[in-house]
């Protein structure tokens, strides 16, 4: 996991962020999105879901995209877990743009 120390301390200091970005896929911006914004971006790819962490979630709007079906609604399912308020989650289809992206998505919401 990448990106997540910098939102596990505004937590632990009390802030929230507006939202965090979960990402299952080669990220631009998981290793310094904190010097820029404060809108979180973690990113997953690789790594084994089964022992993932995301209680920093929790009570805030959480954006998942991944290339894999399987783990998009992993991470759904562990973010539900985690006290996520809002949760959305897509499958994107690699290089096809916004507009003409059909893979899997749902929105959760507590």
């Amino acid at each position: 996991m990448k990106g997540h120390e910098p939102l596990i301390h505004m937590r632990m200091y009390g802030k929230a962020p507006q939202a965090v970005f979960i990402e299952d896929h080669k990220s631009l911006n998981a290793h310094d999105w904190h010097l820029y914004t404060d809108i979180p971006c973690i990113n997953v790819e690789g790594d084994e879901l089964h022992n993932i962490d995301l209680r920093f979630c929790v009570g805030l709007i959480v954006q998942i995209s991944s290339f894999s079906e399987v783990r998009a609604k992993t991470l759904l399912t562990i973010a539900k877990q985690s006290k996520a308020r809002v949760i959305t989650s897509c499958v994107l289809i690699p290089n096809a743009p916004h507009w003409k992206q059909t893979g899997w998505s749902e929105i959760y919401t507590s």
